[in-house]
């Protein structure tokens, strides 16, 4: 399947949120397969957070005391642009469907599918 990296950030994100909270019980085939997505989202978003850096060192002075690196207000508008073309690419990644059925009758508040809806195969 043929995705950019900002629907891969959006969706790793909100599988993460919803990993993350112990409260959410979802069925063990729709955990299957969020989690076997979630493998290969955490693998394309790390590629993705390289770029981000790689783009910060580009056009951040030397580090600061602590290590920190800082994108000046001058490039800031540079930094930008050149980090929506990164999230506008389009990457081929080999990630399972989670069907809506998967779900059951889990429910699930909305905020919860905010950026994983190309993910959910809803009939």
């Amino acid at each position: 399947m043929k995705v950019t990296y900002s629907e891969i950030m959006g969706a790793h994100r909100a599988i993460q949120g919803l990993t993350q909270n112990g409260s959410v019980n979802v069925p063990a085939l729709a955990a299957l397969r969020l989690a076997r997505a979630a493998r290969v989202l955490a693998r394309e978003a790390q590629a993705f957070e390289v770029g981000r850096v790689a783009l910060i060192k580009q056009l951040a002075p030397d580090p600061d005391e602590q290590g920190n690196q800082t994108v000046l207000p001058e490039h800031m508008a540079e930094f930008n642009r050149q980090l929506a073309e990164l999230a506008e690419q389009e990457v081929v990644i080999d990630v399972p469907m989670v069907a809506l059925d998967d779900f059951g009758d889990c429910q699930l508040p909305l905020t919860y599918f905010f950026g994983m809806e190309w993910l959910i195969a809803a009939p």
